[in-house]
């Protein structure tokens, strides 16, 4: 039988390392200064979930939960598809939003499916408060009006 907590908490550390990477990818495309700031809002956010992630795994005493290469390399290879050429900030801006919105539905998911398996109530918070943060980012992304 699959560890509730381990799960989530491997999906929350993969998550946030991976939205830090695909982040990292994007911001030299990224012009626009409104856009700009709430990136590095977004990649200051997914490291605090990272870290978070880590520290819980300490406490509870965890193994085995890494951020695999592979990840690493697929999210590196989908933003570069994603942003060949020379996109506009407007998708850039909908590239990240809609990002945002399927983490937090994969999130939501996670979070429904292992709440009520015995999952460690602080990893569930963190997956929570994760899963409302993207949500909240999706729709900031959405309402950006560029000059």
């Amino acid at each position: 039988m699959k560890d509730p907590t381990k799960e989530l908490l491997s999906m929350i550390y993969i998550g946030a390392k991976s939205g830090c990477e695909a982040i990292t990818g994007m911001l030299p495309k990224i012009t626009d200064e409104k856009l700009r700031q709430e990136t590095v809002v977004q990649l200051e956010a997914y490291a605090g979930y990272a870290h978070r992630a880590e520290v819980l795994m300490a406490e509870k005493e965890i193994d085995g939960i890494t951020y695999p290469l592979m990840n690493k390399l697929t999210v590196r290879g989908g933003v570069m598809m994603e942003t060949m050429g020379s996109p506009t900030q407007e998708e850039l801006a909908r590239i990240l939003r809609v990002s945002s919105r399927d983490s937090a539905n994969r999130m939501r998911s996670a979070v429904a499916d292992l709440g009520g398996s015995g999952c460690d109530k602080d990893v569930l918070a963190l997956g929570q408060n994760m899963m409302s943060f993207e949500i909240t980012e999706a729709e900031r992304l959405g309402s950006i009006r560029y000059d």
